[in-house]
């Protein structure tokens, strides 16, 4: 289940939550992520939430798509991107 839920994302269907919920949980493995407990797990299901908006409805093309976007994320703030053994910095692009 995707980790938040207020009134205003209640205006989606049993159905549609499925596929957020499925393309969330995919997206969180690809990142090699608990999809409950990693604290980005809100940011990534606002970003299947946002893709879902936009009007695509394969969860795996919106997962890959969020992944994609949350490993962004990541590469932006510093963050460790799995596999590495170091935060990505300046020097990575020297």
């Amino acid at each position: 289940m995707l980790p938040f839920r207020s009134r205003k994302e209640t205006q989606f269907t049993p159905h549609e939550w499925d596929i957020m919920d499925r393309a969330h949980e995919t997206a969180s493995t690809i990142l090699g992520r608990d999809r409950r407990l990693h604290p980005d797990a809100s940011r990534l299901a606002r970003i299947v939430m946002t893709l879902f908006a936009q009007g695509l409805r394969d969860p795996e093309e919106i997962a890959s798509l969020a992944a994609d976007r949350e490993l962004g994320n990541e590469l932006t703030t510093g963050a460790m991107v799995p596999g590495r053994k170091a935060p990505i910095d300046d020097s990575d692009f020297e």
